[in-house]
C-alpha cells in the first residue's frame, strides 16, 4: 500500500523551494524536498545530470513507498514526474492525466492543447463533461487560450501546465499544489 499524504518535489536547487514551508502549512500537505537549497552553479545543468536526477527522484520514491515524485525546473514552471521506479512519465501521459483531474474536480469545462496533441484528449473531455480547444503549437497561443473564462486548463505534453484560475500563465508550484 503508498502513501497517499506524502510527496516527494526536487526543486532543482531553484527559488522555488523557498515556497514549500508556506505551501505545507497553508495547504497541509507533507512533502519530502529535495535540493531545496539555492545554488546558483544548478541554474543550468547537462542533460545526463538531470536524468541522474530522475533516477535518483524515482529510488527515492520507492524507499518511502510513495508513487511517485515530481522535479520542477529551476524557473518553477514545468514539472516532470517519474515513478518509484525511476521512470520518467511522458508528458503527453502526465498532461492527460492531469487534464481529467482538473475536468472532474471542476465538473467539466475546457482543456485547451496544442494541435500536435493526441486525440485522446477529447474522449477524456468527452468522459468528464467537458471539451478541448486546440492551438498553435505555441506558448503565446496556449496562454491566450487559457483566457477564455471556461478554460480550466492548458497544457502543452511537454511538462507545462497553466491554471487560468490562478493564472493564465505556465506555473509548475500550482501543478504541485493540484
Amino acid at each position: 500500500r503508498r502513501s497517499s499524504d506524502l510527496m516527494v518535489v526536487d526543486f532543482a536547487n531553484a527559488p522555488a523551494a523557498e515556497l514549500l514551508p508556506r505551501l505545507e502549512a497553508g495547504l497541509k500537505i507533507r512533502a519530502v524536498a529535495l535540493n531545496s537549497s539555492v545554488d546558483e552553479t544548478k541554474m543550468s545543468i547537462p542533460s545526463q545530470e538531470f536524468q541522474e536526477a530522475l533516477v535518483q527522484l524515482g529510488r527515492i520514491c520507492g524507499a518511502l513507498d510513495i508513487c511517485f515524485g515530481v522535479r520542477l525546473d529551476v524557473g518553477g514552471e514545468r514539472v516532470y514526474v517519474v515513478d518509484e521506479q525511476g521512470q520518467m512519465v511522458s508528458g503527453v501521459r502526465l498532461a492527460a492525466a492531469v487534464a481529467q483531474m482538473a475536468l472532474r474536480k471542476r465538473g467539466g469545462g475546457t482543456i485547451a492543447v496544442p494541435v500536435s496533441m493526441p486525440n485522446i484528449f477529447e474522449k477524456i473531455a468527452d468522459q468528464n463533461g467537458g471539451r478541448v480547444v486546440r492551438t498553435k503549437n505555441n506558448s503565446y497561443a496556449l496562454m491566450a487560450a487559457a483566457n477564455d473564462p471556461d478554460v480550466v486548463l492548458a497544457a502543452n505534453g511537454y511538462g507545462a501546465f497553466i491554471w487560468p484560475d490562478f493564472q493564465p500563465v505556465v506555473d509548475g508550484i500550482m501543478t504541485v499544489v493540484k
